[in-house]
């Protein structure tokens, strides 16, 4: 049954809603045990980088949950699963630079070699680069359409049926 990316995005205002609407409960469940155990964590002073992450889980919910209600109507419509873009942004070589940069940070400031709290002042700054760099990369190419390739017919009427090959022994 099709499902409106829409409803699902906008259920997922509460984190796991939009993904149990959309007929994936596990990760509607295990979102909201996330973003609750954050929640937790934070109020009961488990440090800044819990904070950080209740607004990340947050719109990873509502983003995944309208992408999984796209996939969806695509797999009701067609049959097949959305084609897999093989250069994606989420298994990037940028994500594994970024983290290892931010593991080194991190084991640096435990050290006490330096301190990082100025880092936790300007991390919005990632979201900017992230969006800018999503707006300049070039947008992948469409899937070439069913209708643009050459159809069994069309192949077939080049070679010779038997008729003419009788015509021309004639």
């Amino acid at each position: 049954m099709k499902r409106s990316p829409a409803a699902a995005f906008w259920l997922s205002m509460l984190p796991g809603a939009g993904h149990v609407y959309v007929g994936q409960p596990t990760k509607g469940l295990m979102l909201i045990v996330s973003v609750a155990s954050a929640i937790y964590l934070a109020s009961e002073g488990a440090g800044a980088f819990v904070g950080i992450i209740i607004p990340f889980l947050w719109i990873f919910s509502m983003i995944d949950a309208h992408r999984s209600a796209v996939e969806l109507n695509h797999l009701v419509d067609t049959g097949q699963p959305l084609p897999i873009q093989t250069e994606a942004f989420a298994l990037s070589k940028w994500w594994g630079w970024t983290l290892i940069v931010v593991g080194v940070v991190f084991t640096v400031d435990n050290y006490g070699w330096f301190e990082i709290d100025w880092i936790l002042d300007l991390w919005p700054i990632a979201i900017i680069a992230m969006g800018v760099y999503i707006l300049k990369k070039p947008a992948l190419a469409p899937p070439p359409s069913e209708s643009s390739s050459p159809s069994r017919n069309d192949a077939t009427d080049d070679t010779p049926n038997d008729t003419q090959a009788e015509s021309d022994d004639a």
